[in-house]
């Protein structure tokens, strides 16, 4: 299922093969429906911060990120 070269990206992420297995069979079983009631929209499921405030998230990712281990970011 998985190359040589694909084993060895995934050790060198430190990502588990049997991981990735459990991963690859769920995506052949599929996923389970999600029903939503309604979407996110700003204020009520979504933040939203003004400019000066957003600056400030972004200098502070940008000095932290580097120490961090980021596994997913989902942007709204």
């Amino acid at each position: 299922m998985l190359t040589p070269q694909d084993l060895l990206q995934v050790k060198e992420k430190g990502i588990d093969p049997v991981t990735i297995g459990k991963q690859i069979e769920t995506f052949r079983k599929g996923f389970i429906p999600v029903h939503l009631s309604r979407a996110a929209v700003a204020g009520d499921g979504i933040l939203s911060f003004p400019a000066d405030e957003r600056k400030n998230l972004v200098a502070y990712f940008d000095q932290h990120c580097s120490s961090q281990r980021i596994v997913k970011f989902v942007p709204a």
